[in-house]
């Protein structure tokens, strides 16, 4: 390990938190172990990916900071995304029952 001059050790596994969702087992465990509600950190700025976290039950709430600073009406266009998914998964599952 080497020092970055204040920075602290440099290691040569890259930084922490360089992929989405690189807390979320921390979140699965604290979840597992009490009866509170947890909100889910770690890039979560895919609206698929925050949904899925929210719909396995993985967490409670999802942070979505960096998002929000990228994109301040980020909850909107999550929910235009997530629609036009779920619109589309609609149509798929008819056509198929149809053919």
């Amino acid at each position: 390990m080497f020092s970055a001059g204040g920075e602290g050790p440099i290691s040569p596994h890259g930084r922490p938190g360089t992929h989405a969702g690189y807390q979320l087992p921390y979140a699965r465990k604290v979840k597992e172990a009490l009866n509170i509600p947890v909100i889910a950190v770690g890039r979560l700025d895919d609206p698929i990916l925050a949904n899925a976290v929210i719909g396995n039950n993985e967490a409670d709430m999802v942070a979505i900071g960096r998002g929000l600073l990228r994109n301040p009406y980020w909850p909107l266009t999550a929910n235009e995304q997530l629609r036009k998914i779920a619109k589309e998964e609609i149509c798929t599952n008819t056509i198929s029952t149809w053919i």
